[in-house]
Formats: structure tokens, C-alpha cells, sequence
């Protein structure tokens, strides 16, 4: 506005000097005029139109004066300002197009002004020659000011194309500094997530050591004031016990199992019963609205974790459930199938009636921390973690989906022919009064596995710590098996196995716990050689895993 406002103060000075008296009020109306409409034009566009529409505004209005002032004053410096802030105006604020039009437009008037004073319809400007000026001299005098125009125009578009280069590089620059600094806040938010898992880890680590204590000294004793008690309604009672403590056993096993705590221990499992059980676990879960069912069409056994298989169980639920916000139907399912190897297998599976995953979305689902829900509804660690749980398990992980046909994730393991440990009862009873170490600091539960153990014929030698087992050892006292939990007292557990193994290194060692917050995760169970029974259990389940201990 300040270059127009310039350039019309200067185009009415002209017009006032070159114009003869009639004209000059007309003229210098037009362009007061036209300035007036042109500002206050551009001022109301101001909030409405694009940089290149306020642009084409500005030229337009702009150019009207230029002619004006052309035709009246002839092509003198006063127009050419008035030119070169046209083609600035049309070349940065609209493309260089527009400037060259601008330049091209003054040559036609040029040669369009000395075609109109040749036919008359124009008079010649007056000059200090006293005669009229010729047309080869009035295209001269229109020549120079377009030469000058179009100079500054080549002028103008190498400036514009340098700074627009500028301009693209600092954009760049900010839009890369903009994604770092999303990485970044991205990469803290979810460290920040991760380290409130740990810690929602380690408490629920803490909490369900502790309960799987109780729960097993709760265990033994039912069993105990079952078998004792004749039948009836008190012996019902103590089997509703045993019931109710396994299935709060459960509960603390999927604990440990989220919080990556528990010993990864497979066994053989009935997929049937498994399904069964996710059902109960997930029926809390699911709003109403979202039916859930299971379908058995299979007699074959599989070898996984338990917790780790109900966990991902659960993960899948979870997905299914949030893939249908207005309800649907889950199946869970499994069946005897050929694995892709040839290899006879077992598939469970999770259907859903949802949503379903786009085609472009299904090959990174399984990509850690990718997740399609709305932030702070999915850590995208779900997936992941069931696909390393099947694949750790010798399994692969299929997925079937199309949007608005629902989804099913097939996890697919190998045959395991082995009946579960319980069904195995032709192991050997051991030896009669055979010597046995059990390290354990909880009191109450301490005495209640000594009990049980000298009630299976053990001859049992109970220690609070590490450092009473280390004082047996010293005083030349010599066992056939170790029963320890891993805790309790300041020396390492394994230093208590090396000092029992000392002069006999096949010895059997049976450590009971429910995670393994300890030296003996980092050594590996098969590498020490330590055979592993989960808290919480009954006393029949550690006489049975007692007896069935290879012994040299």
C-alpha cells in the first residue's frame, strides 16, 4: 500500500506538469478514483483471499493507473516505478508468469500507442522539439522503459528464485526440526509408558509373590483337612477351598505373566480347557452388546506356556473387542490342522465380526509400538507380544481381515503328544528316609512343607536362609535333594547349588517360586540344571514332582 500510495503521488505530479489544463482534474479524479476503490478493495479481501488472489487484486487495480498515467504522461521514469512495483507484485505474489505477462503487456502498448497517434486517434505528446514526435520515435521512447522493465524483471525472477530456494530450504529445515522434535516427544512419552509399566510390573511381581506364599500354604491345609475329614458337607468345604485358592492362583499367574516375571515353563495343554478359561477371564472385559463362544474341533494336545498362552489369548480379546464399538460376535476356536512344514499341529483361533484391518495397515501390525487406535488407547505392544509369545512356542501367527469383514488371527503350534506332568504317576517313590534340604524364609510355610515332606517319607533338614544351608554344609553334612524358593538371606542361591553339588554334581534341585526376580534367570534353568515348580501348589503336587526328579 505505501509503494501505491508512492507511485500515485508521483503518477498526479506528472500528470499535473505533462497534462494540459483541461484534462488534469478529470485525469487526476480517475486516479484518485480508482486508487481509492483499489485500497479498499484490497482491504476487504484482506481476511478472504489467498496471497496470489490479493495479489492479482493488487495488479489489477495497479495497472489500471499504469495505463492511465501511460496514455497521459507518456513513458516516462514516473510510469516505470510504476511498472517494476507491477511486476514485483505479480511476480512474488503470484508466479513468474504473472510478472512476464505484465512485461509483455507494456510492449503491446507500446506498439499498440504508436499504431493509435499514426492513425490520428491519439494526439502526439508534446515536446521541448516544438513538433510532434515521429512513430520510429515514439516506439524508441516506448523501448527504453520496456528494455529497462524487462531487465529488472530477469533482475527480479533470479532474486525470486534464490529466495524462494531459501525460503524452501528454511521450510525444510523447520519441517525436519519439527518431525525430530515429534520423535523426540514421541520416543519420551513412550519411555515414560514403558517405565510405568516396569513399575506397575514390579508391584504386581511383589504383590503376587507374596499372595502365591499364602496361597500355597492355603492349598496345602485344605488339602490336608480334606483328606483328613470323612464325607460330607465339611469335606465339600475344604474342596471349595482348594477351588477357590487354584483360581486365585490364576489370577496371580497372569500377573507375573504381564509383568514379564514368571518363568517361561511349557507344558502340555488341552486347548479346550484353555479356550474355557479365556472365556472366564474375558467375560469382564466385554461390554454388553459382544457375544463370545468356543468351538472344539480338535483332540490334539500343544506345548506353551500357560500364563503366556492366556495372555495372548486375552491380548486378541481385547483387540477384538475394541474392533467392534457396536457390538459383534468373538469365536474362539481350535482345531487339529497341518502345519505349512508337514508337521501335525493345532490352530486357535480369534474371530471377530468388526471392523477389520485395511490391506495397506495388515503388514505392520506386528511391528512394535504400531498401534491404529487414538493415542493413549494402545501402547501397540499387544500384537508383538503375541506373535513373539507362538514364535518362541515353535508356532507361526496367520491373520485373515478385510474392512467390514471382520478379522481372525490364527496361532498355529505343533502337536505335543505328552499328557500333562500330573498324569504321569509310575514314577519311583524315593528312597526311604531319604535326606532332603528345604531352604524357605516364610515360617508358617516353611513348617508346612517340612510337615508335608516328612508325611512323603523325607527326612527333612528345614533352613530360614542361605546362610544356615552354607552352616549344614560345613558341618559335614551331606543331602540327596535341594528344596529351595530362591530367596532369603545375602548369599547367592547359586553358591548354596555349587556348595550342595559339591561332591555329587548330578544331585537333584527343586526350586518352587512364582517369578524369578534372581541370579538364577540370568543362568538359565536347564543350564544350572533346576527342575521348577510353580507357587502356588499342594502338597501331593510337590511329592509327585519330588518323585519324579532324575536321580544318579
Amino acid at each position: 500500500m505505501v509503494w501505491a500510495v508512492f507511485i500515485f503521488t508521483l503518477l498526479q505530479i506528472i500528470v499535473w506538469h505533462r497534462v494540459p489544463l483541461a484534462s488534469r482534474v478529470p485525469v487526476s479524479l480517475v486516479l484518485e478514483a480508482i486508487l481509492v476503490v483499489g485500497v479498499g478493495a484490497q482491504f476487504l479481501a484482506l481476511n478472504r483471499l489467498s496471497a496470489a488472489g490479493s495479489g492479482t487484486l493488487f495488479v489489477l487495480w495497479l495497472g489500471a493507473i499504469d495505463v492511465i498515467a501511460w496514455v497521459q504522461a507518456g513513458p516516462q521514469m514516473g510510469v516505470g516505478i510504476a511498472l517494476v512495483c507491477t511486476v514485483l507484485v505479480a511476480l512474488f505474489f503470484i508466479n513468474k508468469r504473472a510478472g512476464a505477462a505484465v512485461v509483455i503487456a507494456l510492449g503491446l502498448l507500446i506498439v499498440v500507442h504508436v499504431w493509435l497517434v499514426q492513425r490520428g486517434v491519439l494526439a502526439a505528446y508534446p515536446t521541448s522539439l516544438g513538433r510532434p514526435l515521429t512513430a520510429q520515435e515514439l516506439l524508441l521512447n516506448g523501448l527504453i522503459p520496456f528494455a529497462t522493465l524487462a531487465v529488472c524483471y530477469v533482475c527480479f525472477a533470479m532474486i525470486h528464485h534464490a529466495l524462494f530456494r531459501t525460503l524452501a530450504r528454511v521450510v525444510e529445515e523447520r519441517r525436519n526440526r519439527d518431525l525430530a522434535d515429534a520423535g523426540r516427544r514421541q520416543a519420551e512419552d513412550t519411555m515414560r509408558a514403558n517405565q510405568h509399566f516396569e513399575a506397575l510390573g514390579k508391584l504386581s511381581s511383589g504383590v503376587a509373590h507374596d499372595v502365591n506364599n499364602a496361597l500355597t500354604v492355603i492349598l496345602c491345609n485344605a488339602e490336608l483337612l480334606s483328606q483328613s475329614l470323612p464325607p460330607g458337607d465339611d469335606r465339600q468345604g475344604a474342596a471349595d477351598i482348594l477351588s477357590a485358592a487354584r483360581s486365585a492362583a490364576q489370577t496371580t499367574r497372569h500377573l507375573l505373566s504381564l509383568s514379564r516375571r514368571a518363568f517361561c515353563v511349557p507344558v502340555s495343554l488341552d486347548p479346550a480347557a484353555e479356550l474355557k478359561t479365556a472365556c472366564r477371564l474375558a467375560a469382564r472385559l466385554l461390554p454388553e452388546g459382544i457375544w463370545i463362544s468356543t468351538e472344539n474341533r480338535g483332540q490334539r494336545r500343544l506345548l506353551a506356556d500357560p500364563a503366556d498362552l492366556q495372555q495372548a489369548l486375552l491380548n486378541l480379546l481385547i483387540n477384538a473387542r475394541d474392533a467392534m464399538p457396536r457390538g459383534g460376535a468373538i469365536t474362539l476356536a481350535h482345531e487339529d490342522v497341518t502345519l505349512p512344514d508337514g508337521r501335525p499341529g493345532v490352530a486357535v483361533r480369534v474371530k471377530d465380526t468388526g471392523t477389520g484391518i485395511p490391506a495397506d495397515v495388515q503388514p505392520r501390525i506386528f511391528d512394535p509400538f504400531f498401534t491404529t487406535k487414538a493415542p493413549g488407547q494402545g501402547t501397540g505392544l499387544g500384537l508383538p507380544m503375541v506373535k513373539a509369545f507362538v514364535e518362541e512356542a515353535g508356532g507361526t501367527i496367520e491373520l485373515q481381515s478385510a474392512p467390514d469383514r471382520g478379522t481372525t488371527i490364527s496361532l498355529l503350534f505343533p502337536e505335543c503328544p505328552v499328557l500333562p506332568a500330573g498324569h504321569n504317576t509310575n514314577h519311583a517313590p524315593p528312597p526311604a528316609g531319604e535326606r532332603l534340604l528345604l531352604i524357605e524364609d516364610r515360617d508358617d510355610l516353611r513348617q508346612l512343607l517340612e510337615r508335608a515332606l516328612r508325611r512323603g517319607g523325607y527326612h527333612v533338614t528345614a533352613c530360614a536362609s542361605s546362610e544356615e544351608a552354607i552352616a549344614e554344609f560345613d558341618s559335614g553334612a551331606r543331602f540327596a535333594v535341594l528344596c529351595t524358593d530362591g530367596f532369603g538371606g545375602n548369599t547367592s542361591v547359586n553358591t548354596v547349588i555349587d556348595r550342595f553339588r559339591a561332591d555329587q554334581p548330578s544331585a537333584p534341585v527343586l526350586l518352587f517360586s512364582g517369578h524369578a526376580d534372581h541370579e538364577i534367570t540370568a543362568v538359565g534353568l536347564d543350564t544350572l540344571k533346576v527342575e521348577l515348580l510353580r507357587k502356588p501348589f499342594t502338597g501331593a503336587e510337590l511329592l509327585s514332582r519330588l518323585a519324579a526328579l532324575p536321580r544318579t
